[in-house]
């Protein structure tokens, strides 16, 4: 998440920066980069909205797999 940040050059608060990292945990490393991709895409940068979308994404994960990734990378 932080080279992510970094590479659009924004920065976020400790905040909302746990808030993101704790609503992506399960999500495989796939559907991270595509959800925070989507995010960056509709608003030019992260916004702490987009945390909400992050869980929804796990809800779409949960519905088409019923399972969540438990691994700790």
């Amino acid at each position: 998440m932080e080279r992510l940040l970094a590479a659009t050059g924004q920065s976020l608060g400790v905040k909302i920066l746990d808030e993101l990292v704790r609503s992506c945990q399960g999500l495989s490393m796939e559907r991270i980069r595509r959800v925070l991709a989507r995010a960056i895409a509709t608003h030019g940068e992260l916004q702490p909205e987009d945390v909400e979308l992050v869980l929804e994404e796990k809800r779409q994960t949960i519905r088409q797999t019923q399972i969540l990734d438990l691994s700790h990378n």
